[in-house]
């Protein structure tokens, strides 16, 4: 390969990668608001009475304790 290909061939994965990186920024966005939804809707219930307490807490320790949520807790750069 001639130089000029190999920088054209840097150039495209240069790219590619970040291409990549946008993408999985939005998808933990995407985690963030999903998991801001369902604490959300589990603290209106909880207030309304729907649930008791200690089904309320059970239920935010199984969202807060999956690894998605503590991957999409981390601050997105």
């Amino acid at each position: 390969m001639e130089l000029t290909e190999l920088e054209k061939k840097e150039k495209e994965m240069k790219t590619k990668l970040r291409e990549l990186e946008k993408r999985k920024k939005e998808i933990l966005l995407k985690q963030q608001l999903n998991n801001c939804k369902n604490l959300k809707e589990l603290c209106t219930k909880f207030i309304l009475g729907e649930i008791d307490e200690d089904s309320f807490k059970e239920a935010v320790k199984k969202i807060t304790d999956k690894d998605s949520f503590k991957k999409a807790s981390e601050p997105v750069t």
